[in-house]
């Protein structure tokens, strides 16, 4: 959702009729879809992190060492063998 909503900002930045279209809302349907979740149960669960801050810290630092694992992984180069 964090990163749907930065793609929301970036284009929004660069296409001023961006945000008349609402297209956060149709990236944030996209995801619901992809992991099979309505927007009451991600709404439920973010209101659930919002009374539990320290939770919610845990959980976001989790996903941002998730990326940065990620991020490490693709900037590696790829290690090919040679035939000889």
């Amino acid at each position: 959702m964090l990163n749907a909503d930065n793609l929301y900002s970036q284009n929004s930045i660069s296409d001023t009729s961006f945000k008349s279209k609402k297209a956060n809302v149709v990236y944030y349907d996209k995801i619901f879809k992809q992991y099979d979740i309505t927007k009451e149960q991600f709404y439920n669960s973010y209101k659930f992190y919002e009374l539990h801050p320290q939770k919610m810290k845990i959980l976001l630092d989790s996903v941002e060492a998730f990326g940065m694992r990620e991020k490490a992984n693709l900037d590696k180069p790829l290690i090919t063998k040679s035939k000889k």
